[in-house]
């Protein structure tokens, strides 16, 4: 392998145009990216190195597919991603991998990739956008400012439109509904969620839900069965039905006393649908908003029923 020292030469010619000073010079693109630094672009963009399959998703939606070279081990969507070359992933992403591809762009989340990797590419000298939409608003936003920095902006507007409208679309006929307490269940064991300032939750209250642990600390956090037990959700929500050789039934069926697990409210999701804030999560919402419709069918009908007993009662005893 070549030295690491080499690679760095390389990739500071690369970002900072010293081998080609003799060109004229052009205006910079430039957008705020999620922690709100200002990147800016002077060359077009060509090679763009993702980390992360949300912005990856991210990048395809804003027109910039073709641009791609190679992409973290996770990221799988669109379907010409899985031809790309790889550069590793969390926590073992290759700092020599993605020098060696001479990137003008890297794509970053900053909500789950490495911070010290991160930090090492900015002081190597590489140009990185983080992205970190943690509603839906954000990711039409991001879609936009991906689009203007590298050079797609017309496609970027027309997915960003495209989705926003199917939002609102979603928004307009499930989040007036009749609320269902929701535990989003991350993982089992040990047992975490999701709070208020994360785009499953955001799904959650599109669908008319409500995140239990909506106001938890931190955006990941774990909580104890006792404190499920004392929130006792209509529904209970996964992104994985198995886990630890449990299916999703298996895992809560020792606590008949919560809603959810008494009524059979115990559902799962396609993870990359409902985990990953990218145009996709749309699709999740779709599948959660028609889950907790069940939820509220199953409420209506407990609510009549006894109504009708007593109905039938007081008809029998007039006769």
């Amino acid at each position: 392998m070549k030295p690491i020292a080499f690679f760095l030469a390389l990739s500071l010619l690369s970002v900072t145009g010293l081998a080609d000073q003799v060109s004229a010079p052009e205006s910079p693109r430039c957008v705020q990216d999620d922690l709100n630094r200002r990147v800016c672009t002077v060359k077009p963009v060509q090679r763009i190195i993702s980390l992360a399959p949300s912005v990856t998703e991210l990048v395809y939606a804003a027109g910039g597919g073709d641009k791609v070279i190679a992409v973290d081990d996770h990221s799988d969507y669109p379907e010409a991603v899985q031809a790309l070359p790889r550069v590793g992933g969390y926590p073992n992403t290759s700092v020599e991998a993605i020098l060696s591809k001479k990137p003008d762009l890297v794509m970053i989340w900053s909500g789950g990739n490495d911070s010290r990797l991160s930090a090492q590419l900015e002081t190597i000298g590489l140009n990185v956008f983080y992205a970190d939409p943690i509603d839906f608003d954000g990711i039409a936003s991001v879609i936009r400012r991906m689009g203007k920095i590298m050079g797609t902006e017309a496609v970027a507007e027309k997915n960003a439109d495209a989705f926003y409208q199917h939002y609102q679309s979603i928004r307009k006929e499930f989040s007036q509904a009749e609320p269902v307490n929701v535990f989003f269940e991350i993982w089992n064991n040990p047992l975490m969620t999701v709070n208020g300032d994360q785009i499953i939750s955001q799904v959650i209250e599109l669908c008319g839900g409500v995140n239990v642990f909506a106001t938890a600390r931190p955006r990941v956090p774990k909580v104890g069965i006792e404190a499920v037990l004392a929130q006792n959700p209509d529904a209970i929500v996964s992104s994985k039905s198995v886990q630890g050789g449990l299916d999703i039934q298996s895992r809560w069926q020792k606590y008949p006393q919560i809603k959810a697990v008494k009524n059979g409210f115990l559902f799962t999701i396609p993870g990359d649908l409902i985990t990953r804030a990218s145009p996709r999560v749309l699709k999740g919402a779709e599948v959660l908003c028609q889950q907790l419709q069940d939820v509220r069918a199953f409420k209506k009908k407990s609510e009549l029923t006894p109504v009708s007993n007593a109905e039938n009662s007081t008809a029998q005893g007039k006769h």
